[in-house]
């Protein structure tokens, strides 16, 4: 599961850690998409599950990609 805002502005970040803040999130698996809107992690998240990534490959994708 990937985890964009839908905020105009700003970004997803592992910060709060109660429960459903981003820290407990990202501790069960969720990925931030970082500054990426919904519908531009949506099509991230599409092409990286056709081109074969498993979750580790596509945790590292959105962490070095979305800055």
């Amino acid at each position: 599961m990937v985890l964009a805002s839908r905020c105009p502005g700003g970004r997803v970040t592992p910060t709060y850690g109660a429960p459903g803040g981003g820290r407990r999130l990202r501790e069960l698996g969720v990925i931030a998409a970082g500054a990426l809107s919904g519908p531009k992690a949506r099509l991230a998240l599409m092409f990286a599950l056709g081109a074969g990534f498993d979750a580790a490959r596509l945790r590292d994708h959105f962490e070095q990609h979305t800055g």
